[in-house]
């Protein structure tokens, strides 16, 4: 029937790996994001399953299914590996500006085409260097300059001449402004899918899964949020957080 060919199409989708199905190894397991202990290699006719360490009696061998979030994972394969309680569907994306670009190079140029995600983990909800970037995004290349040759931290240098302190200050508070702007435009965008998630009829856990990521991503924003206020009020007192 036309629904059996269509199952059995997004079945062999849900096992490819390197654009073909490779027997044992397509029953590979999924890692947590950053804890594969093995990866699929597909050399000409070669294809094997190799390890990326010792690998103790018993342990199984996990592969990295090349997704970073619950619900690309869940329309992929079915399942969303706990992913939502720990990690955002939405990516913040900045304007890193040229002299950021040249200071850190693919990094920033990453999170203005691509965002970056929010995670559970960090104390800020991002990344230590996303963060840096997210808050240095409106600096220009002479303050940029400044921060670095001087490392700036938010006001805690004790030799830093306070005419520098002042123009750093103020320069990273327009990129912490232009941050939580951001994080205000994805919280609409989180609303919008709850709305939706309430309204979708299905099975009652991909459903719980929906809402559960549509928590997530308000608590990571609503978490960059307040840091970022902190953050500004501590720049405005010249005090480090």
């Amino acid at each position: 029937t036309e629904q059996e060919v269509f199952d059995s199409f997004h079945f062999i989708l849900s096992r490819l790996s390197h654009m073909r199905l490779i027997p044992v190894a397509d029953l590979a397991n999924a890692a947590a994001p950053g804890e594969a202990t093995a990866r699929i290699m597909a050399d000409g006719k070669i294809c094997a399953i190799i390890a990326k360490g010792d690998v103790q009696k018993g342990q199984e061998l996990l592969i990295d299914y090349n997704h970073r979030d619950a619900i690309t994972l869940l329309a992929s394969y079915g399942f969303t590996g706990g992913l939502e309680h720990e990690r955002s569907m939405t990516r913040l994306k900045f304007d890193a500006g040229p002299a950021l670009l040249r200071a850190t190079g693919s990094s920033s140029a990453r999170y203005a085409s691509e965002g970056v995600q929010l995670l559970d983990e960090e104390e800020a909800g991002l990344h230590a260097d996303a963060y840096l970037c997210a808050r240095w995004q409106q600096m220009s290349e002479h303050e940029l300059a400044l921060a670095l040759n001087y490392g700036w931290d938010g006001g805690a240098n004790s030799n830093l001449d306070p005419a520098i302190r002042a123009v750093l200050a103020q320069a990273e508070t327009r990129g912490c402004q232009a941050l939580q702007a951001t994080c205000k435009a994805a919280m609409g965008v989180v609303h919008e899918w709850e709305d939706l998630a309430d309204r979708l009829p299905g099975v009652a856990w991909i459903t719980a899964a929906l809402r559960a990521q549509v928590a997530t991503d308000r608590r990571l924003l609503e978490r960059v949020a307040r840091r970022t206020q902190k953050r500004i009020d501590a720049l405005q007192k010249r005090t480090i957080i």
